[in-house]
């Protein structure tokens, strides 16, 4: 009889324990926009830690001025998007802010910005949590941002 309960005991602690390994597994990955705008109504801020610049004649890397890495960039989950102005201006006309809207394409590939009277249309390289690479073309090539969360 001793050992009966000793079996059922481990037979009862092994089933809790597939239980709660199984609920673990059953967590769903972030969608993009989770992972772009975050869940809170706060959103997600960014800076451009990156730009690469690939053109018909000149390839390479852009060398950033602080008045542009020094910016605010805020995707919120109810669609607006933000560009706030960092505390060094490159032009002393510029505007502190501008707000525009922000959504995916059908097949969550491109995110299009709608800002300042201008759509871009960007394609996303990549996603995580923490960053993201977009890339769009321009008259001359193709324009790549590395943006970067603030946390």
């Amino acid at each position: 009889m001793k050992v009966l309960k000793t079996l059922v005991l481990i037979g009862t602690i092994f089933c809790l324990f597939s239980l709660v390994s199984c609920s673990e597994d059953n967590e769903t990955a972030p969608t993009r926009a989770e992972l772009l705008a975050g869940v809170t109504e706060d959103g997600r801020s960014y800076f451009i830690s990156s730009a690469e610049i690939d053109l018909i004649d000149l390839d390479g890397t852009l060398v950033l001025d602080e008045c542009v890495t020094d910016n605010t960039i805020i995707y919120y989950p109810d669609g607006r998007y933000d560009e706030n102005e960092g505390r060094t201006k490159c032009d002393a006309e510029d505007a502190p802010g501008s707000t525009g809207t922000w959504r995916f394409s059908v097949d969550e590939e491109e995110v299009i910005i709608s800002i300042n009277n201008e759509t871009q249309v960007w394609t996303i390289e990549s996603i995580n949590d923490r960053s993201h690479r977009i890339t769009r073309p321009t008259n001359d090539g193709e324009l790549t941002f590395v943006l970067e969360r603030f946390l």
